[in-house]
């Protein structure tokens, strides 16, 4: 996710990238589609977890109570967006793969069917995806060495939904009450390995589409309009970044530095207030959520904690409001100092 996959070629005409499966093909729409169904699946998913561990066990043991039946249309909705996300991804492999075959095709092996086919065949399911995944990744870094990480564990957590998964279809299969009780615990288990899978799936989708777009770049030899060295957040990650759950803890600060350093000339001003805003952001998040969860209990002690919450939320708010302001204001007006004395 890095600028220079933001950035467009400045030049009008362009030779056109062809290889084995045809043109290059740019999956930008779809890493787009995909990165929106797996974070609405994740919010859903992870909604409906915590509210299990804070309504009480009497409730969600009565189907037919409305928070019971809330419960249970949110957890289906989240299964039905992962569903559907299913051929968009399939589609995004397909492409990445064709795409992998024009960049390097001497190390490619895995044709585009098979990239997809893959997955969908008991037992060889339990590796070939990965070693295709290899392949496009490969050829999509140049033979670098990037996502050394990220792969094994992407398929860690693919492999860990599929077992809990399919562990938790044959607990429905039987009446016996201990293995009804595992299949229960199965659920939440399944639920925190979907949510991981997604998050990392995300990741890999985004930067393989990512540089893929810069290898095609620069066989075309075409210049950057921008290209900042210290600069990695795109725009659209910049702003991103706030609605995913986890991520929204850090990256936004990050991204936000990046803007400063930047804006400033990378010098040392606002060290002290960009911690403060972000401080007062994450403690105004943190007690806003533990004040909307309470609303899920009828508990009068939590009850009593969120009443507790709402003010202290309220004095967090006030204090990233006025924090938001001086940001808002310093790096805004360091830009235009900046827009100004380079254009002088």
């Amino acid at each position: 996710m890095n600028a220079s996959s933001y950035n467009q070629p400045q030049t009008a005409k362009k030779t056109v990238l062809s290889g084995t499966y045809g043109p290059f093909r740019n999956n930008d729409p779809l890493k787009v589609v995909i990165f929106i169904g797996l974070i609405a699946a994740v919010m859903l998913t992870l909604f409906s977890l915590l509210a299990r561990q804070v309504i009480p066990a009497t409730i969600l043991a009565k189907p037919d109570h409305h928070i019971a039946i809330t419960l249970r249309l949110i957890h289906m909705a989240g299964i039905t967006i992962h569903i559907l996300c299913v051929p968009y991804y399939c589609l995004w492999l397909n492409r990445s793969c064709k795409n992998a075959w024009l960049l390097n095709p001497p190390k490619m092996k895995a044709t585009p069917a098979w990239a997809v086919a893959y997955y969908f065949i008991p037992i060889v399911s339990l590796w070939k995806p990965y070693r295709s995944m290899l392949e496009i990744r490969n050829a999509s870094f140049a033979m670098r060495a990037t996502l050394t990480r990220l792969l094994p564990l992407w398929w860690f957590s693919w492999l860990a939904f599929i077992l809990l998964t399919a562990g938790q279809l044959a607990g429905h299969l039987s009446i016996n009450v201990e293995i009804m009780a595992i299949r229960d615990k199965l659920a939440s288990v399944a639920d925190m390995a979907g949510i991981a899978l997604n998050y990392l799936s995300i990741a890999v989708v985004v930067s393989i589409t990512n540089a893929q777009n810069k290898r095609a770049s620069e066989l075309h030899k075409n210049a950057w309009l921008l290209n900042p060295p210290k600069m990695k957040a795109t725009p659209a990650w910049a702003v991103a970044y706030y609605f995913i759950p986890i991520v929204s803890l850090w990256k936004p600060y990050r991204s936000m530095l990046e803007i400063r350093n930047a804006s400033f000339a990378m010098r040392a001003t606002l060290t002290r207030l960009l911690p403060l805003w972000w401080f007062s952001w994450l403690a105004f998040i943190l007690l806003t959520a533990g004040q909307l969860a309470g609303h899920l209990s009828i508990n009068v002690e939590i009850m009593a904690i969120r009443d507790k919450l709402a003010s202290v939320a309220d004095m967090a708010g006030i204090a990233l409001n006025y924090l938001s302001i001086a940001v808002v204001v310093s790096i805004t007006n360091a830009q235009n100092k900046r827009a100004s004395e380079l254009h002088t």
